[in-house]
């Protein structure tokens, strides 16, 4: 057996962490995408939705412990993500110090050559979107237990938010 990296240490291994875990964190983003779009049938089933997540597991868990154990999975998943990415990408760059004169990739996507730029916007927009309505520091009308409300008066006369998800949709 030859003396190379540790299996937890393998390129292959980094890669299907980075698989994995977008996979979770792809199906978190379409499930939250379904919750949300209940906004369009008003304000009730909006807030209907919010109130089950936080009931989810009952009688089992209390209110809201089931929701917790959710975002710490999704916080575990987004971390071994970005830190697959950043050993992935600091080792693509060690093992080329020196750029291609000409740079010709046809095989990849614009998507996977800008994921480098997307990767933190969309960090920073998770980050921000958390505060905007989850936990309300970067609302200045949030109304706890009122889901609908938040998402009405977090945007209404607020252009710059609604630019700054308008940027991390495109992201």
């Amino acid at each position: 057996m030859s003396s190379g990296p540790s299996a937890l240490a393998s390129t292959i291994w980094k890669k299907a962490s980075m698989a994995i875990t977008g996979l979770v964190l792809f199906g978190f983003v379409l499930a939250h995408m379904a919750g949300n779009l209940k906004a369009y049938q008003g304000a009730s089933k909006l807030n209907q939705y919010a109130e089950h997540l936080r009931e989810m597991g009952a009688p089992i868990f209390d209110h809201g412990q089931l929701l917790w154990v959710a975002r710490l999975v999704l916080l575990a998943a987004l971390a071994v993500h970005v830190a697959a990415t950043i050993a992935l990408t600091l080792r693509n760059w060690s093992a080329r110090p020196v750029s291609y004169a000409y740079r010709k990739s046809p095989e990849t996507s614009a998507v996977s050559r800008t994921m480098i730029v997307t990767g933190p916007i969309i960090l920073a927009f998770v980050v921000f979107h958390i505060l905007h309505f989850t936990t309300g520091q970067a609302h200045p009308s949030f109304q706890p237990g009122d889901a609908f409300g938040n998402v009405v008066s977090g945007f209404r006369g607020h252009l710059g938010v609604v630019a700054i998800y308008v940027v991390a949709l495109l992201a």
